[in-house]
């Protein structure tokens, strides 16, 4: 029998799936929520992207809570394979314990859809990284709220820092980087190549719209980050993000 949790548990896990962006590699559009099947290659795996519906034979209805987040915090899955960083759990690491258990809830009470996929193809071995034990409970105000949803919820500088390859480099923090089919652009407060003119008010509009002080809209990934999610963070949620963005160091990059 599945496991029952309160409502206001899997409402919680919403907002952090909201804040996170909706797990876009695993909800593409047009599908039902949640079942997985992007194309996925970098210089470890050939993967696509998995069903994490509640599906106990293709989905994670079989996993342990335990090991659903650990799985998305560290990595490790319960056949004991190594997740590349191709999934960000170098970053959701540092998600809390509480806001972790609430994500679980939230992916269990979405339908289950049966949906497999073939098997990732290992090219090399994947890296174990040394990652800190999370924090039990969420930082609930102030800069330290702000940088713990960029970090390890929303987790911008998986796109917008160093490669996801490696560890990140932090002398390129939120700097942005150039992919093969993408411009990741630089969100430090560079008043030439970062977003040092915008205002703390045009950067909660464009987490909250997706529109930019210019009038023009996001696009890419992004784009479907805010419509699949971030349109939902709460107005205090994104200025904190915004007065985060705006105390990072500015990094001089146009990539």
């Amino acid at each position: 029998m599945a496991q029952a949790y309160m409502p206001e548990k899997i409402t919680r896990g919403q907002y952090i799936f909201s804040v996170e962006g909706g797990c876009g590699c695993h909800n593409p559009q047009g599908q039902p929520a949640n079942v997985g099947g992007a194309k996925r290659e970098n210089p470890y795996v050939l993967v696509f992207s998995p069903n994490i519906t509640p599906d106990v034979e293709t989905g994670i209805g079989g996993w342990s809570d335990k090991q659903v987040m650990d799985a998305f915090r560290f990595g490790k899955r319960p056949d004991g394979q190594q997740l590349s960083m191709g999934h960000p759990y170098y970053y959701f690491s540092g998600m809390a314990d509480e806001d972790a258990g609430a994500l679980v809830a939230y992916l269990r009470s979405i339908p289950a859809v049966k949906r497999p996929y073939p098997p990732r193809q290992v090219k090399k071995p994947v890296p174990v990284y040394d990652l800190p034990s999370p924090p039990a409970t969420a930082p609930t105000e102030g800069m330290e709220r702000g940088k713990y949803l960029t970090q390890h919820v929303g987790k911008c500088n998986y796109c917008h820092g160093s490669p996801y390859e490696s560890p990140p480099d932090m002398s390129k923090y939120l700097a942005g980087r150039k992919d093969p089919t993408r411009l990741n652009p630089n969100i430090t407060p560079d008043p030439e190549t970062g977003i040092g003119n915008w205002s703390v008010e045009d950067i909660v509009k464009f987490l909250r719209t997706g529109i930019r002080p210019d009038g023009s809209k996001a696009d890419s990934i992004m784009a479907n980050l805010i419509r699949d999610g971030l349109k939902d963070i709460t107005p205090e949620d994104a200025r904190l993000i915004a007065l985060y963005l705006k105390s990072v160091p500015p990094v001089k990059n146009r990539p």
